[in-house]
């Protein structure tokens, strides 16, 4: 896999950050490291909404909605209470060694590293898991390639409903 960080960096209209995050205490509450390609990106940009839809977390703030911690321990927490009601999820992404860490949404649709034990952080997948988790979208492709491929167009899911496409995006702090 590789590292999109430039190219989806140019995609936006915000300027670099100039002192990078500390991701260690994110990473030690999560359990895990995470992709160094994401990690680029977020340095430079901080936690984003980028053209009023697409959520991109970051290490720090206090907000459930923008930290990344927070959030993939929200989703661990809803992913055990949807099985306990009997929602039927993909066995697959839940089975001993398997996580899904959320890194992004748009809405209710979530951007996932699908983490494997034995597996190099920088070889995670990524899942889109829609709204309703009724579709489930498995992409070969670091976090970065798939944020920039849905940023220019070349994945439209249904979830997205034509809202991102083309090669100017506007970017705003995500302040949750």
């Amino acid at each position: 896999m590789r590292s999109m960080a430039d190219g989806v960096f140019d995609l936006l209209d915000i300027p670099a950050r100039e002192i990078p995050f500390a991701w260690d205490a994110a990473e030690s509450v999560i359990g895990a490291r995470l992709p160094l390609d994401y990690k680029e990106l977020i340095d430079r940009t901080g936690a984003v909404i980028v053209d009023g839809w697409l959520c991109l977390f970051g290490p720090a703030g206090e907000s459930n909605e923008s930290n990344i911690a927070l959030v993939i321990d929200e989703r661990e927490r809803a992913w055990v209470k949807f099985r306990q009601s009997g929602i039927e999820l993909p066995i697959r992404y839940f089975v001993e060694g398997s996580r899904l860490l959320a890194f992004a949404a748009v809405e209710a649709n979530y951007f996932f590293w699908r983490a494997r034990d034995g597996v190099a952080p920088e070889e995670w997948g990524v899942v889109i898991a829609d709204a309703d988790l009724e579709g489930w979208y498995d992409f070969d492709l670091s976090a970065t390639e798939c944020i920039y491929q849905v940023l220019v167009g070349d994945i439209d899911l249904d979830p997205f409903e034509d809202l991102f496409g083309g090669t100017e995006h506007r970017a705003e702090p995500f302040l949750g």
